[in-house]
């Protein structure tokens, strides 16, 4: 199976001054999504909470738009089906067109005419009414212009090459039959905007009015939608003009939100039954929230439903408690509003979440154990007795770090061990046993990195090479220790 996603940007519903043709196809599609809208929202849950024996806790009142919708887009006898005959038949007068529009459509709900003009009528859209002029309505549906005006843009006479292929089909259809271009005008009518394939898929043979376009596109689109998951986004004007529309015009915004019926949305997205689900589709997501291992009685799947969601209200009721009708248990489906499908994810999501953290400590732990012979021989060797100072150290690559000098440099001189030094600090810090100021006798660098050793009263001390600095005597050479002793 394939995976797309769809957009569909509306073009907004119209009433001005004066509405024609281009209107009365935007306002009717309006009509259509309408109905989507209100079928995915309202009556698909209407019907199944009747189908299922379960009573709604929401009774929307909503504006049914099916009657405006029969009356513009009917197959058989609709105001766009008559318009097009008309269309098609010569010698038809615009006023003739509104004559027959009355006289067929005067008893309908959503049809009025207009007093005192003979040449308008008025549809009761769910956004109101509409004044309709039929002054160019044949015009606009035929959608024609003269052959001659087309032969302008012969490729042999115009520079303008977009020109040329907008209308190359009817440039380079030959009306005798033979596939050479004739060129010259024929006193025939071209469609404006030539609609020559659906979709890439079938190929018009006969000319086509603008209605028929339209309706063929509309009705590729409504096909769509059904078989897909709808999400809509509703657009609100915050003025009627749109000279200024930072203008907030409290009147012409409630209108909107009434007619877009989006209270009665939200009063049913959250508190009636908006999620529904068959029994096999509910124990696929939560069956895993079953803690009770006990379901060896539970053979029906209705019943195992009924035990996930008491369990779940039951741990609920400790922080959140849900209500006792947010889920009904129908006849083929479990119905839930939105408090108790919140409750559920939430579950679920702590119950996916907890599963991941113990695999994540299972997965560490077997790789810890995987490592933990050459973690514990490593172990053993840092804590074997440390190696001898003259000893040069070992690298993990098998090389060897230099042993310690036996010599320290002042300036550009070499000046070995033995050596006399002065204490520059006291050490150590907290009971200083060589203080500042002290000479002592340096017998030579220790083991410990950075270190030297302190022959001091019959004893050893480390000292850190940075608390003493070299006693160099006049003359330039260091006194034996025999010599320091006299």
């Amino acid at each position: 199976t394939t995976s797309s996603l769809h957009v569909i940007d509306l073009f907004g519903f119209e009433s001005n001054e004066s509405n024609a043709m281009e209107q009365l196809c935007i306002n009717w599609s309006e009509e259509c999504l309408q109905e989507h809208f209100i079928t995915s929202m309202f009556s698909s849950v209407l019907e199944d909470c009747c189908k299922e024996g379960i009573e709604s806790l929401v009774e929307p009142n909503v504006f049914d738009p099916a009657p405006c919708i029969e009356l513009i887009g009917n197959e058989h006898d609709g105001m766009l089906q008559l318009v097009n005959k008309e269309t098609l038949s010569p010698r038809v007068q615009s006023q003739d067109i509104c004559v027959r529009l009355r006289d067929k459509f005067k008893a309908h709900p959503s049809y009025s005419g207009v007093k005192g003009s003979a040449s308008t009528f008025t549809i009761q859209h769910f956004a109101g009414e509409v004044v309709y002029d039929v002054y160019s309505l044949l015009n606009a549906n035929a959608d024609t212009i003269a052959d001659d005006v087309v032969a302008l843009f012969n490729e042999k006479d115009c520079k303008f090459g977009f020109a040329v292929h907008l209308f190359s089909h009817e440039l380079n259809r030959d009306r005798t039959g033979s596939h050479d271009y004739v060129g010259l005008p024929q006193g025939q009518m071209c469609r404006i905007t030539p609609i020559r394939y659906i979709y890439g898929q079938t190929e018009l043979k006969n000319q086509t009015t603008f209605v028929q376009d339209f309706q063929a596109s509309l009705q590729h689109v409504l096909s769509t939608l059904p078989v897909s998951k709808s999400h809509f986004i509703r657009c609100i004007q915050t003025s009627p003009t749109h000279t200024a529309p930072a203008q907030f015009d409290r009147s012409h915004v409630s209108q909107q939100i009434s007619n877009l019926v989006i209270l009665e949305t939200v009063d049913m997205l959250s508190n009636n039954y908006c999620y529904r689900y068959t029994f096999d589709d509910f124990l696929r997501r939560y069956q895993s929230l079953r803690l009770k291992q006990d379901d060896h009685g539970l053979v029906r799947a209705v019943d195992r439903c009924k035990a996930i969601m008491e369990e779940v209200q039951e741990q609920s009721s400790l922080t959140d408690p849900m209500e006792d009708d947010c889920w009904m248990v129908g006849v083929n489906k479990i119905f839930l509003t939105q408090e108790a499908y919140g409750q559920l994810e939430m579950a679920h999501s702590m119950l996916r979440r907890s599963a991941a953290v113990k695999l994540q400590s299972h997965m560490r732990r077997h790789l810890v154990m995987k490592r933990w012979p050459q973690l514990k021989l490593s172990l053993q060797q840092r804590t074997a007795t440390p190696p001898h100072p003259h000893t040069p150290a070992q690298l993990h690559n098998g090389e060897t770090l230099p042993g310690s000098r036996n010599y320290t440099i002042v300036g550009n001189m070499k000046v070995g061990f033995p050596q006399w030094r002065m204490m520059k600090n006291s050490y150590p810090d907290k009971s200083p046993i060589l203080t500042a100021g002290l000479t002592v006798f340096v017998t030579g660098r220790s083991h410990i990195r950075g270190f030297l050793i302190v022959d001091y009263n019959q004893q050893q001390i480390h000292v850190p090479h940075q608390f003493t600095e070299l006693k160099t005597p006049i003359g330039g050479q260091q006194p034996s220790r025999a010599t320091s002793d006299l």
